[in-house]
């Protein structure tokens, strides 16, 4: 018995020592998992850190969101202000298209009254040119004839 006894007894150690490596990996595996928990705690931290970061970004292109949804606002107004000024100019341009026409129509009616102003100044010319002629002709004939009537037109000559 003595002999099962120490058989025994070995298998025992043999197990005990077993088990002690077994303890001894354990134990470097729980080391390991608290230096990963560790490095999974940094990495929660950094992730916070960089959740919260987002979070002030998100609320920098929300806001600058909220200026360009002003901008559109002001760009949309200035378009509808620059169409309505489109609009009138056109309809400015057109009334001056339309003056102009009238204004070429005044013209011409005014080049018509011009040319008729002319005929009747070179018509009443020739008259008046005329009657100075017959006049200077009768102060011709008086200064010639003194007892020559001014309105006889006879045309005596002696």
């Amino acid at each position: 018995m003595d002999d099962d006894l120490k058989a025994l007894l070995g298998q025992l150690l043999t197990k005990v020592g077993e088990i002690s490596t077994k303890v001894d990996t354990i134990q470097v595996d729980v080391a390991e998992l608290r230096t990963g928990q560790r490095a999974l705690r940094a990495d929660v931290a950094a992730l916070q850190s960089g959740q919260e970061a987002l979070r002030a970004d998100v609320a920098a292109l929300q806001s600058g969101q909220e200026v360009l949804r002003a901008d559109v606002a002001a760009l949309q107004s200035g378009q509808e202000s620059l169409r309505a000024d489109v609009a009138s100019l056109r309809g400015d341009v057109a009334a001056l298209q339309s003056g102009q026409e009238a204004l070429r129509a005044d013209v011409a009616a005014l080049q018509s009254g011009q040319d008729d102003i002319r005929r009747v100044t070179s018509s009443n010319h020739f008259r008046v040119m005329g009657r100075i002629d017959q006049l200077s002709d009768q102060v011709i004939r008086h200064v010639a004839e003194p007892n020559h009537s001014p309105t006889d037109n006879s045309r005596k000559r002696a």
